[in-house]
């Protein structure tokens, strides 16, 4: 897209000229009929502005669609399930514990509701990126709107594991009945999940001028940084194999640690129990073997590909022309090729290692525990989303000063790359004292993201920690 745009003051907001020959460079949030399809907007000032379609395949669309869903199919659910008088009699004589008419009520507000301030905040922000002179009240409409959602969407969250709670403990209850309150705890999880990803996507519409204006610069995603490993395939298919034998028995050892205090409690003979220890011993030997092929091979992978990276980015490095070493510190460029290579190794290799085993204990614990006890781990579940929440704006926080870190680091790097490089120079001209300073300079600023980091990953790990002990609590009360 061949448009202008200008960057405001206010908010932070990037102006678009829509007056555009072309849609190369089109953003993801517009549809491929942007030129064709322009949609017309009133503001609360009676202006019309004119901003191009947006995709029909957005989130506020999704979220849309799943609020009707979840209404129709409980309210189907309801009036199926029970003749004339049994529904008249739910209303009337409604109770908690034996009725679904209320989660059909609350699905109808909330589908009511959601959609207007879904629509309201989505217009808002569309009306505040192409009016640069509209009122300063749309930011303030824009946060409230986001924490109403929140609160909406927290509060049918937690009115659906209470009703579950209630109504798993009564006998001969309607099987269709009980589906409709897994049905709509499901709908609900989903819903405050997508609210708490509104966040983000009004960021994206908001920064629409930015990403349009960036489309040439070469983004580092997910991708793009998997195509690094990807000579070295067969080492990583088999180092997952092996995880998913690690992973395997680290699920299934709480089992066998049950059956053994059940049979030393019930069993007059020590048979069955010798029998399970000798079991879970044999268990925890394949884990062993697992989880050391499985660390070797992604360590040697890991290496490998830290090996030719370096090479290829030497060979780069050694091709610019002339001017890129007028304009680059020798001492950064040592840095970049040591230190954040390492840390390239660990995302390709470890951290996806880490990511894989841990998603395999948990969706192979919640299968076990799902199997013995639905109830209490639907309240062990409760913890969840707000969980969810804070590793979202962790992982936020922590990605900003991983960057802030690497490039004080850097510059320290490349401080003292000079200075030793050039130490006839600096002996010269007196500059010892002068130079440590500046190197101490960087290190302390080094130093003080470093605490930052070690802070937010306290209180972090403590927070979780509480909410998950808060968690087990309810379910052992």
């Amino acid at each position: 897209m061949s448009s202008n745009h200008t960057q405001t003051n206010n908010d932070d907001v990037a102006i678009l000229d829509v007056t555009s020959d072309n849609n190369d460079d089109q953003s993801p949030l517009l549809s491929d009929n942007t030129q064709q399809n322009n949609s017309i907007l009133l503001t609360p000032n009676g202006d019309t502005i004119l901003v191009p379609s947006i995709s029909r395949y957005r989130l506020t669309n999704i979220l849309r669609i799943i609020l009707f869903i979840e209404f129709l199919t409980l309210l189907t659910i309801w009036l199926v399930g029970s003749n004339t008088h049994s529904l008249i009699d739910d209303i009337i004589h409604y109770q908690f514990t034996t009725s679904i008419f209320d989660i059909v009520c609350v699905s109808l507000c909330k589908l009511i509701l959601l959609i207007i301030l879904l629509t309201e905040l989505e217009t808002s922000v569309i009306v505040r990126l192409y009016t640069p002179n509209s009122p300063r009240s749309f930011i303030f409409i824009r946060y409230v709107y986001t924490i109403i959602l929140i609160i909406l969407s927290s509060c049918s969250l937690a009115f659906s594991i209470i009703k579950l709670i209630f109504i798993l403990y009564k006998l001969n209850l309607n099987k269709l009945y009980l589906s409709s309150i897994y049905l709509f705890l499901i709908f609900s999880s989903i819903e405050f999940i997508g609210t708490l990803l509104m966040v983000p996507y009004l960021t994206r519409i908001k920064l629409l001028g930015q990403q349009l204006s960036n489309s040439k610069t070469k983004k580092v995603d997910l991708k793009r940084l998997l195509s690094l490993a990807k000579s070295e395939r067969l080492l990583l298919s088999i180092a997952v194999c092996f995880l998913l034998v690690s992973s395997a028995t680290q699920v299934i050892q709480p089992y066998f640690f049950g059956q053994i205090i059940d049979d030393a409690l019930k069993s007059d003979t020590m048979r069955l129990v010798n029998m399970n220890v000798l079991i879970l011993f044999g268990i925890n030997c394949v884990g062993a073997i697992g989880s050391s092929f499985r660390s070797w091979l992604f360590e040697l992978a890991g290496q490998r590909i830290v090996y030719r990276l370096r090479q290829n980015i030497f060979v780069s490095i050694i091709k610019q022309e002339i001017g890129f070493f007028d304009n680059t510190r020798t001492g950064e460029l040592t840095n970049r090729l040591s230190n954040d290579t390492q840390v390239l190794q660990n995302a390709v290799t470890i951290n996806i290692s880490m990511l894989v085993r841990f998603l395999l204990q948990i969706i192979g614990s919640l299968a076990v525990m799902f199997y013995l006890e639905v109830t209490l781990t639907l309240v062990l579940m409760g913890v969840v989303p707000v969980i969810i929440l804070i590793s979202r704006q962790y992982g936020s926080i922590v990605q900003k000063l991983r960057k802030k870190f690497q490039d004080e680091l850097a510059a320290a790097g490349s401080t003292a790359e000079e200075s030793i490089s050039n130490i006839r120079t600096v002996r010269i001209f007196g500059a010892e004292r002068k130079t440590s300073n500046h190197y101490l300079d960087n290190l302390l600023k080094s130093y003080a993201v470093g605490k930052k980091l070690a802070w937010n990953s306290g209180v972090f790990m403590g927070v979780v920690s509480l909410l998950v002990a808060g968690g087990i609590s309810i379910v052992l009360w």
